[in-house]
This record gives structure tokens, C-alpha cells and sequence, in this order.
């Protein structure tokens, strides 16, 4: 599974077990499909470890595993588990309002000579090393100073 199967979850309640581990606290958590939450009164209970992050009214990105496609030959060996009905894996928090800046960024001008390729500047006069060492020694030898 990759994060494009999340589904978001609003938490409705969540019972502490008392279990700990760092950060980590083992909970029992009813949560409901956003997407489903006015439709329909389906409900989960799963076990979380995010019992001291979430409350009740939360929003928490879960997988789906009751409507989710499995191999046979994955499962086959493991048909004594039995699977939650869905796994929260992260807390999400409202996106904030950012202001936009007022100020704007200004561009620098290109010359006539230049022509801009996607940003990429190219120019018609060669820019090699050797080029600009020639140039500088043949200034020298006509006795032009070019510093």
C-alpha cells in the first residue's frame, strides 16, 4: 500500500489502553470515512498507536483494508490473523490561510543578444575558456592593456 490509498478519518472517540512506548500510546478508536461521514452511519473500531495525539473531532489519514485488494497468495499463509478494518497512520491538521506577499519578484533584463531557453540562458558569442585566453593574448601582443 502507498500513501495515493490513504483515506481520511474523523475520530469520534478514543479509550486509552494505558499502554505506552515513547511518544506512543495504545488506544481503541472509533472513526468514521470523512468521505462517508453525513451518508452513511458506518463506523470502525480499531486499535491506534496515536491514543495521546488524537480527540475527538481529529482528522487522521488511515488505510482501507476493508475495501482493499489483496493478493491470494499473500494472505494465505496468514489466514488465522484477523485484519482491523482499517490502520490510522498519521494525524493531519487543518491547512493555514497563508497570506499571499505583497511585494513581487522582478526579473532581470535579458540583452538582444541573448536568448532565453526555459530559463536557461544561451548566448551567440563563444564563452570557452580558450576563446577568452586567445582574445586576452592577441589584446597583449597588439599592445592593447585590458585591465
Amino acid at each position: 500500500m502507498n500513501s495515493r490509498q490513504l483515506v481520511e478519518y474523523t475520530i469520534l472517540d478514543v479509550e486509552n489502553t494505558g499502554e505506552a512506548s515513547g511518544r506512543n500510546q495504545g488506544a481503541y478508536i472509533t472513526a468514521a470515512k470523512s468521505s462517508d461521514f453525513g451518508a452513511n452511519d458506518n463506523v470502525v473500531l480499531t486499535r491506534s498507536h496515536l491514543g495521546a495525539h488524537l480527540s475527538s473531532g481529529d482528522i487522521s489519514l488511515g488505510y482501507d483494508l476493508k475495501s482493499a485488494n489483496y493478493n491470494e497468495a499473500l494472505i494465505e499463509g496468514h489466514k488465522h490473523l484477523e485484519l482491523e478494518d482499517c490502520v490510522l497512520v498519521k494525524k493531519t491538521y487543518p491547512r493555514m490561510n497563508r497570506r499571499r506577499r505583497k511585494w513581487k519578484l522582478k526579473s532581470m533584463v535579458v540583452d538582444a543578444d541573448e536568448q532565453v531557453d526555459r530559463g536557461n540562458v544561451r548566448t551567440n558569442a563563444p564563452t570557452s575558456f580558450c576563446w577568452l585566453f586567445g582574445q586576452i593574448r592577441s589584446n597583449v601582443s597588439d599592445g592593447i592593456c585590458c585591465l
